[in-house]
């Protein structure tokens, strides 16, 4: 009997000791579904359980708005739909990639971006993924983010760079479906005008308008890095179309440009609909070869 008593015990011991391990393989799933598939050591996005209720407020709270004709253009039963294949569950689109992002509500400090930079004292390198899609994110949120885009800035551009020139750097932005007027595109474009390394920037369901088009637009006379401008429905008119097009041609602001492959005008104003072939073959290679 004293024989069976202590193997209990040591059995009992054995599996105490056992349960860390179990603990330690959570904490390594949590972490590398939290760090962009391995990218970012340590940084680590959060679930957020009431997500579809969020995502849904914020798709009808669009519908009902009247400050982008775009919308309205798209239509009701799509407006409910449209964001669902691509809007971040876990802070990113599919489960290999996850962001480190907040709920709107949460964001309200210049601090919540600086991970953009990620942090060179504890060998953190910037994700190369961000997104903020369905945050809320306003004018005033987009003036700080750029900053961390900059390499002029101040105060951050060295370290902007310094990533840079490691091959290091947000490749891919994601701002889709949030109330960023024409001056936050500003905001963007310029800070675009000083970057190397945003390949990609999604702005759809936003209210960019013509007037953020003609920001893009002149960014393009220096930037060489951007490859696609997703700028669907965003309340572009007929008038924005065409600035497109005279940006291209010669003496306009784009007119050596020879590295933007995609712009993305889907549901904007039916009048540009005649302009789009146009536009889409000034993207070509063919086209954009010549502008080398």
């Amino acid at each position: 009997m004293a024989d069976e008593s202590s193997d209990e015990e040591e059995e009992d011991e054995e599996d105490e000791e056992e349960e860390p391990e179990e603990e330690d393989d959570d904490e390594e799933e949590a972490a590398e579904a939290g760090g962009g598939g391995g990218e970012v050591p340590g940084w680590k996005g959060t679930d957020t359980p009431d997500w579809d209720d969020h995502m849904q407020q914020r798709m009808e709270q669009r519908w009902n708005a009247n400050d982008n004709p775009s919308v309205k253009n798209a239509g009701e039963k799509y407006s409910q739909f449209r964001a669902m294949p691509l809007a971040p569950r876990d802070g990113w689109y599919t489960e290999k990639f996850r962001c480190a992002t907040l709920r709107a509500d949460q964001i309200d400090e210049e601090r919540d971006f600086e991970f953009i930079i990620g942090n060179r004292l504890e060998g953190i390198p910037p994700p190369e993924r961000v997104c903020l899609a369905f945050k809320a994110i306003e004018d005033g949120y987009v003036e700080m983010l750029s900053r961390f885009l900059d390499e002029t800035s101040t105060r951050y551009g060295d370290q902007i760079k310094a990533w840079r020139e490691q091959g290091m750097g947000v490749k891919y932005l994601y701002l889709n479906d949030n109330p960023i007027t024409d001056a936050g595109a500003a905001y963007l474009a310029d800070a675009l005008k000083n970057n190397q390394t945003v390949t990609e920037l999604y702005l759809q369901y936003t209210n960019v308008n013509d007037k953020g088009v003609a920001h893009f637009m002149e960014m393009l006379k220096t930037n060489t890095t951007l490859k696609k401008l997703e700028l669907g429905c965003t309340g572009i008119s007929e008038q924005g179309g065409k600035a497109i097009i005279r940006a291209f041609e010669r003496n306009g602001p784009a007119a050596k440009n020879s590295t933007l492959e995609h712009l993305g005008l889907f549901s904007n104003d039916d009048a540009m609909d005649d302009d789009l072939p146009q536009i889409y073959d000034l993207l070509e290679k063919e086209s954009r070869d010549r502008r080398k």
